[in-house]
């Protein structure tokens, strides 16, 4: 089952100070990375964090499936964090995790590791962006201009060596805007191995303090069973299944 959120974090911990960069791009990503890569400050202040952001996989066998993705919404509040897609949704707090796919009739549950979760990324992510950038060089840092006359600093890398063997990349190319401490769009192209042949996500929106109504969703285990642990009536239809933790993988 494809997760969008593990490469996001990898894209974003890419991010961290190389002494490949120049001074003003590397200021400039690290500007973007610190706000966008570190909501815990705003959550810290009760804040609401939402981001949303489209996926879209472009397959290098375009006479099986010629693209494949989604646009997806991150809702995350102090305890509680929401993720919804077309495909697939899931709510978490810090007791119970709940993943929903409407297309599969299918509900998993699992017992919540959300802040042990996000340390055990991070911690992984540290290792894998000092094994890429020893062996990455960086091939271009020019501002651009698109069609609709937005300004961006667009950041290209290109992989090489035993990175570029162990995680299947070619080059990435990051769109910044460095007013808004905000990225625009990574793009990752892949080497032939993988079936994929490129990934770009795009970042259409981000709000560190989102004022849209939230209801209550704490306590998320009442939103799916009764007081028995069984589905609730407007799942009639769904099967329940209790995943493990290393399992639950939206």
């Amino acid at each position: 089952m494809f997760s969008p959120l593990p490469y996001l974090i990898l894209f974003l911990s890419l991010l961290v100070a190389s002494p490949l960069y120049s001074q003003s791009c590397l200021q400039s990503v690290r500007e973007c990375y610190k706000k966008m890569n570190n909501p815990d400050a705003e959550l810290k202040k009760n804040n609401l964090y939402y981001l949303n952001y489209t996926v879209l996989n472009t397959m290098r066998d375009t006479a099986l499936l010629a693209t494949s993705g989604g646009t997806f919404e991150v809702l995350l509040a102090p305890g509680f964090a929401r993720l919804l897609s077309d495909q697939v949704e899931v709510y978490q707090d810090i007791t119970d995790a709940f993943m929903i796919i409407p297309s599969r009739k299918i509900i998993y549950h699992t017992a919540s590791a959300l802040r042990k979760a996000q340390e055990s990324m991070k911690k992984e992510m540290m290792i894998i962006q000092d094994t890429l950038f020893t062996l990455a060089a960086e091939e271009s840092c020019r501002e651009i201009t698109l069609a609709d006359g937005t300004c961006y600093k667009e950041v290209i890398l290109v992989i090489r060596g035993m990175a570029r063997q162990a995680f299947k990349i070619e080059k990435m190319t990051f769109q910044l805007s460095a007013e808004k401490q905000f990225i625009h769009k990574i793009v990752i192209q892949f080497t032939p191995e993988k079936e994929i042949a490129q990934t770009e996500v795009t970042f259409n929106a981000l709000d560190y303090n989102y004022k849209k109504p939230v209801k209550n969703n704490t306590p998320v285990a009442r939103h799916f069973l009764d007081g028995n642990g069984r589905l609730l009536a407007r799942y009639t239809g769904y099967e329940l299944v209790e995943a493990k933790r290393e399992d639950f993988k939206p």
